[in-house]
């Protein structure tokens, strides 16, 4: 089941051609939204950190969804998943260039965790949407701009190794929200899908207050930066 709302959240301006998220995009997103999801589920089993991240209440109901209920809940626009792109001095630090012998850029200690793996893949797949649809990276992971168009001087062993430094990474979104991950279960169960959509449009707003905070941060700093410049030059 793909999301019905492609064609709003994708319509691009009167004079584009093409919208900003595609069938494929969204497609692909809800591929890895299914993904995520069944990857919390199975690793409850173990005691899995995706798992963890749940309010019980919210992880007890995902657990009851069938497979058909959690293919509504991951047909959204954006990623059911964050990978912590708000948190723009983590993101600067983390894509600093380094230069790292071969056997640093690619060994991981130990098995992969599943975790490890999807958000590898998680992170490629952001990474890819960032460099070539940057308007969609926004859409898709309410990814800042100065962080879109930092990532197109990444090298791809940085994902990699960023996916094995920061097991934490990988969160699902707004998980203490009262309404989002609740309201969307019980419609997806209910089998209610245009409140489930209305449910999942919830969403749109979480991310454009992200994306707003963020913003208003970075005027902030850079104001901050060009009064110690100002200060700097008085006192030449």
């Amino acid at each position: 089941m793909k999301s019905t709302t492609a064609g709003s959240l994708g319509a691009a301006s009167p004079m584009a051609t093409t919208p900003v998220l595609t069938r494929e995009l969204l497609d692909r997103q809800q591929d890895l939204n299914l993904d995520y999801l069944d990857l919390v589920i199975a690793e409850q089993a173990f005691g899995g950190g995706l798992a963890c991240r749940f309010p019980d209440r919210v992880l007890e109901g995902l657990m009851e969804c069938t497979f058909e209920q959690r293919q509504a809940l991951a047909a959204t626009a954006f990623s059911l998943y964050s990978l912590g792109f708000e948190e723009q001095y983590f993101w600067q630090s983390a894509l600093r260039r380094t230069a790292l012998p071969v056997e640093a850029r690619y060994r991981v200690p130990g098995s992969v965790a599943m975790e490890t793996a999807f958000c590898e893949v998680a992170l490629v797949h952001a990474w890819h949407v960032a460099v070539t649809r940057p308007i969609a990276a926004r859409m898709l992971y309410g990814m800042p701009t100065p962080l879109a168009n930092r990532m197109s001087f990444t090298q791809l062993w940085q994902l990699k190794r960023i996916a094995a430094d920061h097991p934490g990474l990988l969160m699902p979104r707004w998980p203490s929200n009262p309404r989002f991950w609740p309201d969307m279960i019980r419609f997806a169960r209910a089998g209610d899908l245009q409140r489930l959509d209305t449910a999942q449009q919830l969403g749109h707003q979480l991310m454009a207050t992200e994306l707003q905070a963020s913003a208003a941060h970075r005027s902030a700093t850079h104001q901050r930066q060009q009064h110690l410049l100002l200060q700097r030059l008085k006192g030449a």
